[in-house]
This record gives structure tokens, C-alpha cells and sequence, in this order.
């Protein structure tokens, strides 16, 4: 009941401002949280993705143990799952979506509402780029 009071003292214009930014808050959320991380496959290029997240899974330092370009947080980069990294990949997904979508918002303040919604369609289409 609270939430429908608050909706009654808002007007239109920000009652579509609130809706804008909750859509921009979805599709920062689905486009960088692997909701389906891929299962290694063979070859060259999935062994590396392996290789750090077995690292990271034996608790291995990065610099002395495993000399790599990459962090202990490849698994968000590659999107790849590791049963032992699979919640720091999601929560460090749902990181880099929040500071996306609160950087977004910050820059999009005082721009009209049809920029926000173009920038959603632009990072909803990046979603065939990340995966």
C-alpha cells in the first residue's frame, strides 16, 4: 500500500523518470550478469579459462604462483564456470552492472528520457558482443 502512496504524490513526469531508470537498471543487470556461464570447452582458446579458474580454486597467488595478464576475476571477463568461482563471477557481474547503471544515470541527469531509452537498445544489442 506504501508503494502505491508514493506513486499517488509523484508526478507523470516522474513517475516515467523512476520507470526510465528501473529499465536501464534491468538491461544494465541482464546484459553484464552471466545468468548462463558457459562450460568449458576443448581447444586452445578455453584452456586458459580453465587454468585461472583452477587458480583460483586452489588458492594460488597471481604474480608468483601463475604468471597470467589476467586477475583472479577472469571468470567475469570469460564468463566461464568453475564451481569454485561461480559466485565471486555473479556477484562481480552484478558489481560492474550496478557501477555501469549508476555511472549511466549520473551522466544521463538533466538529458531527455528518448536518450535513456537508446542507450538501453544500444546495451541491449551489446549482449550478442559480450557472450
Amino acid at each position: 500500500m506504501a508503494v502505491l502512496d508514493i506513486f499517488r504524490v509523484m508526478s507523470r513526469e516522474q513517475i516515467g523518470t523512476v520507470g526510465l531508470a528501473l529499465l536501464s537498471l534491468i538491461t544494465s543487470i541482464v546484459t553484464f550478469v552471466p545468468f548462463t556461464p558457459e562450460i568449458h570447452a576443448s581447444g586452445i582458446d578455453a584452456s586458459w579459462m580453465l587454468a585461472l579458474n583452477q587458480a583460483v580454486a586452489q588458492s594460488l597467488r597471481f604474480g608468483t604462483d601463475i604468471i597470467f595478464t589476467f586477475d583472479p576475476y577472469a571468470a567475469i571477463y570469460s564468463q566461464s564456470y568453475h564451481p569454485a568461482t561461480d559466485s565471486m563471477m555473479l556477484w562481480g557481474s552484478l558489481y560492474l552492472a550496478l557501477s555501469y547503471w549508476f555511472a549511466l544515470i549520473w551522466l544521463m541527469r538533466g538529458v531527455q528520457g528518448y536518450w535513456l531509452i537508446v542507450l538501453c537498445g544500444v546495451l541491449s544489442g551489446m549482449m550478442s558482443c559480450i557472450t
